[in-house]
């Protein structure tokens, strides 16, 4: 101030700036042009303009920025200002205006002191203080951050443990539901393994059974089926399949080669209870049997009552496969038994002369029992066997088992039945087949004896036969059809009796391709009951239909008697075609991989065994491993690597399929067994199954699937040895071309992805050189900026999911940027994938969440957002308001504001706008 006192006393001599301040920087300012009039030494020498120059110019031209002075303002004190010299420097000074009245014009004095280099000093001494601080913070922030990773580490193993834990149970209540018994033994036989059928079965709890033998915990006729089969799968290495019967019931065992954690060998087990199944089938044949008797019985006359109960008794002789049998006639009046009937040689084995004309059971309580309850009653234990003794001849007493059995017409006892020495006793079902025989029997030996109701009998007959399931027809000697039931007409395709009745129903039905069936079988096989007089089963024969398809069915043929003669047979049949399906589709599944249709494991193992023989020198392995199924798997599912493994499977049998045999061995793992196959003719058809993919399936072919071979050459040789050689040099090809192939895997990916989405591939590119220049403004390290610039061309790989005509996102508007679900976390996955880009994945993971957090997938919240991921949706957002060409840089930056703290990073959005520049790209 001192300096612009003086400067204005001097006023009124030739030069404006007294000598006296020359070592100020001094100069007049004229208003309101703001020229400046005249500038001393030491302005010139600070400016670094010539005089001439400088006393030209406005004091705007030396501003910096619009800071500049106000001479509307009189008198400015201590004003600090940025001025730039010719240079280009910029200079901080503190101005003091003044102003000078000299006439009529409007002059101001300006006094400028350059204080730039004092807050450069002081300055530094922040920046000291301010390194020390950091340094000390970077300290400590590395020591909470060792604390978090070892604190998360250890919650890590406990969830880990717990997780483990927790699955066991999982396991176990899950086996436990399965009602078979399930379990695994070690090579001593000791149990190791259980669920809860086993407990049950022994009726102990699992700390009674594990670690002991079958030995130590069955009876001896179950412990030695059990030992055998155990024996069997650990000596032969594969799975054995049998059935034990056992305290009569029957049990079906299913047991295969295990290893066990300690690498030694043992056995897995399931044992399945298939006594009912097995029933069930003896019931279906008895039942075909009872039909065929009943037939047989309504299609003959007798020569006389006595013939017919003859006849009657023998067939329930056989139906319940009981040695001797007697039928009574019975008179409710008189209450006594009378017309004896006994089966065979009954009477010369029981030491009797003849059959009693009548007897009375008045005495005995069992027979009593019997007549007053009008049921059945099957006696099969010796108290049993004495009761019925009481007041019987002492010849009537050589019986091991009885069933009697009274007959009921009209709720009245006609007759009883006697059954004797059934090896094993009598059942339920043997009462419910006898109730079915005799009643069908009686019913039409009464009409039969009455003429005037032959026609209801047959009709009932034919009532009974049209309610069965099964098929049933008759023929005569001479292969005519006599009749039919209603099954038989729908298994055989005919709508009415008359289109099969008086016709050699064999010759219709039977196909036959040179006088034989399609089965290998003579149509003469079915009629030989009418030669030999036996019965007969047929499983492996064909009927056809006049529309020309034909079906498996399941035969009984029963001869038809009269006279002691022959005359005509019954049939019964059943479709037996899904049956065999079934049977045929467990024996291939027993021996193949269900998805391809390539051998699996279980034969891989049978059949190395059996070619390890010195007929099949040499013998080659090729063992192949697919590249990428997990991938394929998780990104597009299921669908998709199940066609990749049927394309290599294809390859394989294309090249292949002469030469040996191809097994799936594992969920990606494939393995050729080729006997009388060398090295370098193994080696050729590994190079041709590589062919085959690059031709029939690229891009990827033979990438899809990494391949090794070895050869056994001689007998010394331990074929499991080559196959760990093919496996080793599998393996090396895998590990030798894992980056090639994960890279062609990750161009693939990009391509698809094109493909769906065009625009994406500019999209792209764009953004990556977003986050390019937004690493420059950040000052990135050239790591980070490489890796942010990668990640900003792989943002939306996970859109490779996506089907065609789902792929635009909502537009913008106004009150901020739509959500994006589903594609950042299908991009974390692909990225995962792979070596070069697992790094990157989290960054596209949560490049969709909000400063606020209201994004996706974590609704993270400010900095718990990754930087790099911030970066990624700040880029995305302004190469969206970019391309509305509407918008100028102003409302670019009006737009960006308003999205700062809730969907942007404020930090990000403060630096571009400083910047002064636009995220200029050039494409």
């Amino acid at each position: 101030m001192l300096l612009m006192t003086t400067f204005i006393g001097g006023l009124g001599a030739e030069s404006l700036i007294p000598e006296q301040v020359l070592p100020h920087i001094l100069f007049v300012v004229e208003e309101p042009s703001l020229t400046i009039l005249e500038a001393n030494e030491e302005a010139i020498r600070f400016y670094g303009y010539r005089k001439d120059t400088l006393e030209s110019m406005t004091v705007s031209q030396l501003d910096y920025g619009k800071n500049g002075l106000d001479f509307k303002v009189t008198d400015q004190k201590d004003l600090v200002v940025l001025q730039k010299t010719a240079k280009g420097e910029t200079k901080l000074v503190l101005v003091n205006t003044e102003p000078l009245e000299r006439g009529t014009a409007s002059l101001y004095a300006v006094e400028i002191e350059d204080i730039t280099g004092s807050l450069l000093i002081k300055g530094k001494a922040k920046y000291s203080t301010l390194l020390v601080i950091l340094g000390t913070f970077t300290i400590l922030v590395f020591l909470l951050l060792l604390i978090i990773h070892h604190v998360k580490h250890y919650i890590l193993l406990n969830y880990k443990s717990q997780r483990l834990l927790t699955i066991n149970k999982m396991l176990q209540a899950f086996l436990d539901t399965d009602s078979r018994l399930g379990f695994v033994k070690d090579g001593d036989l000791r149990y190791r393994y259980i669920n809860k059928a086993v407990e049950e079965f022994y009726q102990k709890d699992a700390s009674e059974i594990v670690g002991f033998t079958d030995d130590q915990l069955a009876i001896p006729q179950w412990r030695e089926q059990r030992n055998l089969t155990d024996e069997q799968v650990l000596r032969e290495n594969r799975l054995i399949e049998s059935e034990i019967s056992w305290n009569d019931r029957f049990y079906k065992s299913i047991k295969f080669p295990v290893e066990l954690s300690n690498g030694k060998k043992g056995i897995g087990a399931y044992i399945e209870d298939i006594t009912g199944e097995k029933k069930r089938g003896e019931n279906d044949q008895k039942s075909l049997l009872r039909m065929a008797m009943l037939v047989d019985f309504l299609s003959i006359s007798f020569e006389s009552p006595q013939s017919q109960l003859d006849d009657v008794l023998e067939k329930a002789v056989t139906l319940t496969e009981s040695v001797y049998g007697f039928l009574y006639l019975y008179d409710e009046v008189t209450e006594k038994f009378s017309k004896t009937t006994f089966s065979g040689d009954a009477l010369a084995y029981h030491n009797i002369s003849s059959a009693q004309a009548s007897h009375t059971f008045k005495h005995s309580e069992l027979w009593q029992k019997i007549m007053h309850e009008k049921k059945p009653l099957a006696c099969n234990s010796p108290a049993e066997m004495e009761q019925l003794a009481k007041n019987c001849p002492p010849e009537h007493l050589k019986l091991t088992s009885f069933l009697a059995f009274p007959v009921l017409i009209h709720e009245k006892i006609v007759a009883m039945v006697g059954l004797a020495n059934k090896k094993g006793g009598y059942r339920e079902n043997d009462i419910y087949q006898i109730s079915l025989l005799m009643t069908g029997v009686w019913n039409a030996k009464e009409k039969n004896e009455r003429d005037r109701e032959l026609q209801a009998s047959r009709e009932n007959l034919q009532l009974i036969l049209d309610s069965t399931a099964e098929g049933i027809f008759g023929i005569d000697r001479e292969g005519k059809c006599t009749f039919c039931n209603a099954s038989s007409l729908r298994l055989l395709g005919y709508s009415k009796q008359e289109q099969l009745l008086g016709k050699e129903i064999l010759a219709i039905i039977i196909p036959s391709k040179t006088g034989e069936i399609a089965t290998g079988l003579r149509a003469n096989d079915m009629v030989s009951p009418l030669v030999t007089g036996n019965g007969i089963s047929l499983e492996d024969q064909v009927f056809s239909r006049p529309d020309g398809t034909s079906f498996d069915v399941l035969i009984y043929a029963y001869p038809q008697w009269k006279n002691n003669q022959v005359v005509g047979s019954v049939i019964t049949f059943t479709n037996n075609t899904e049956r065999k399906q079934n049977i045929e589709k467990i024996q291939f599944l027993s021996s193949h991989d269900e998805l391809t249709g390539v051998y699996n494991r279980s034969f891989f193992e049978q059949e190395k065994a059996r070619i390890d023989k010195d007929e099949y020198l040499p013998i080659s392995l090729i063992v192949g491993d697919v590249n990428g199924l997990k991938l394929s798997n998780d990104i597009f599912g299921h669908i998709e690597g199940d066609f990749l493994l049927k394309n290599i499977c294809s390859a394989m049998q294309n090249v292949c399929k002469h030469n040996g045999s191809i097994s799936r061995t594992g969920g990606d793992e494939f393995v050729v067994l080729l006997p009388h196959t060398g090295s370098s003719e193994a080696k050729e058809l590994l190079e041709r199954i590589k062919t085959e993919l690059d031709e029939q399936f690229p891009p990827m072919g033979k990438d899809s699937i990494s391949l090794g071979y070895a050869t056994k050459t001689n007998a010394g040789e331990n074929l499991q040895e080559v196959f760990r050689n093919a496996e080793n040099s599998m393996y090396m090809e895998k590990t030798l071309c894992h980056g090639a192939i994960q890279e062609k895997q990750l161009k693939q990916l990009e391509l698809q992805l094109y493909d769906k989405i065009p625009e994406e591939k500019l999209h792209s590119k764009c953004i990556a050189q977003l986050c390019g220049r937004m690493a420059e403004l950040l000052q990135l390290e050239e790591i980070a900026n490489k890796q942010l610039i990668r990640a900003g061309y792989l943002h939306d790989i996970g859109k490779v999911v996506k089907k065609k005509g789902n792929l635009s996102e909502t537009a913008i508007d106004a009150q901020g940027m739509h959500r994006i679900y589903d594609h950042t976390v299908v991009g974390f996955r692909i990225l995962k994938n792979f070596d070069e880009t697992a790094e990157l994945a989290e960054i596209i993971l949560y490049h969709h969440e909000h400063w606020d957090g209201t994004g996706y997938p974590k609704q993270l919240k400010g900095k718990q957002i990754p930087l790099a991921s911030r970066i990624l949706r700040f880029c995305e957002t302004y190469e969206m308001l970019s391309q509305n060409k509407e918008r100028d840089e102003k409302a670019m930056k009006e737009s960006l504001s308003s999205l700062a703290g809730t969907v942007l990073d404020p930090n990000l959005v403060d630096l571009y706008i400083e910047s002064g520049q636009p995220l200029q790209v050039g494409l």
